[in-house]
């Protein structure tokens, strides 16, 4: 356990350069902006955002861990700013940006990882192990300059080695703690309220990013007709960060902060109608308002009562809202008769069998479009398994 002892997650006298470091790089895309060279920031950010974070892991790793959640929260509506700007759908993924920073850590974890292979390295490097085999098998079923098999492996690898690095910290635990805890819960007050605001005035990079896809799980360009996905890229990817920032709202002590990511954390996952999220959110915090003394029960069952009565009071006078979650809930009561979950079962029970008799798998590249009539995204666990 000592190899893995790192720099201290202390404030250090280079945190305030790392803040004008990353003070220089907002201004320089808000300048590149204004004076139309949009086109330009498609390389810029990523390159500069990738120079900051070098600067920040090493001389402020506390500030890079921050700046890196910050990134993966943020970066898909930077990009869509930057595409409407631009006028066009630029070249790029939307998360190469954090993940080129995520992997600045790589180089530490190949260094330290052999050495804690019989200890705590050894499920890291098993899923490293999992992600090459991925890449070697959809390399064998796929052309070779298939770059979609890169940002997909890197989707994989990123919060591996980002997960080291942070369990790397272990000595730190106090503080690294408390960091990530304000992160999400700042962050998710933030992108609560951006979902809002896109819900209600549906913004023109918004728009612009919904015409030229076309997807139409993803709502309608106008005011009330967005199906809400935040600062990420869609409804679905929005649940993982909300659904822990809501859950993190509710650990003692309680305050104002937490209030507000709880309110606008629960509205705009409502928002974004995905089911899923609704269920895991409320199983996950049944079971942990379980574990709680009486007294803090009480303390947490006030504050959800508050939060509810908020909630409702915001959803009855937003008619266009209450209509669209009223329609969602009411699907739980006819199950039988959701086409979406009908036709996700039909397709998993023929893909269960295509598991079973292709133990070697097809590898990363592999789309759920290919062979069934569903997407990859309802259905994540099932490409993980081909």
């Amino acid at each position: 356990m000592d190899t893995l002892s790192t720099a201290s997650l202390k404030p250090t006298p280079y945190e305030k350069y790392g803040w004008l470091a990353i003070e220089g790089l907002v201004s320089l895309l808000i300048s590149f902006s204004m004076i139309g060279a949009s086109r330009f920031l498609v390389l810029i950010y990523p390159v500069c955002s990738l120079a900051v974070g070098i600067y920040l892991f090493q001389c402020c790793p506390r500030l890079y861990i921050a700046y890196t959640f910050w990134l993966w929260f943020l970066s898909s509506l930077i990009r869509r700013i930057i595409d409407f700007i631009a006028g066009a759908y630029t070249m790029g993924e939307f998360y190469t940006t954090p993940e080129l920073v995520n992997l600045i850590v790589l180089p530490n974890c190949i260094k330290s990882l052999p050495s804690e292979l019989k200890s705590v390295g050894l499920p890291f490097i098993l899923c490293l192990g999992t992600v090459t085999y991925g890449v070697l098998v959809g390399l064998a079923n796929n052309p070779i300059w298939d770059f979609s098999m890169v940002d997909l492996a890197l989707g994989f690898i990123c919060p591996i080695v980002f997960g080291y690095y942070l369990y790397s910290h272990w000595q730190n635990y106090p503080d690294l703690c408390q960091s990530i805890y304000k992160i999400f819960i700042y962050a998710v007050i933030v992108m609560g309220i951006y979902g809002l605001y896109q819900y209600v005035v549906a913004p023109d990079w918004d728009r612009f990013y919904l015409t030229f896809t076309g997807i139409q799980a993803r709502g309608t360009p106008e005011p009330f007709g967005i199906r809400v996905w935040s600062t990420t890229s869609a409804a679905q990817q929005l649940s993982f960060p909300m659904v822990t920032g809501i859950l993190l709202s509710l650990c003692p002590p309680l305050s104002w902060p937490q209030y507000l990511a709880l309110l606008f954390g629960a509205i705009t996952l409502l928002a974004g109608v995905v089911r899923t999220a609704w269920l895991c959110l409320l199983l996950v915090m049944g079971l942990y308002i379980t574990t709680l003394r009486p007294q803090q029960q009480s303390k947490l069952l006030g504050l959800l009562a508050l939060t509810v009565s908020s909630i409702l009071t915001v959803v009855f006078s937003v008619s266009e809202l209450n209509e669209r979650i009223s329609q969602r809930f009411a699907s739980f009561q006819s199950l039988e008769s959701d086409e979406a979950l009908n036709l996700r079962a039909e397709a998993f029970s023929d893909l269960f069998e295509k598991i079973v008799f292709n133990p070697v798998g097809k590898g990363f590249c592999f789309y759920l479009e290919s062979i069934s009539n569903i997407s990859s995204g309802d259905g994540t666990f099932l490409p993980m398994l081909l």
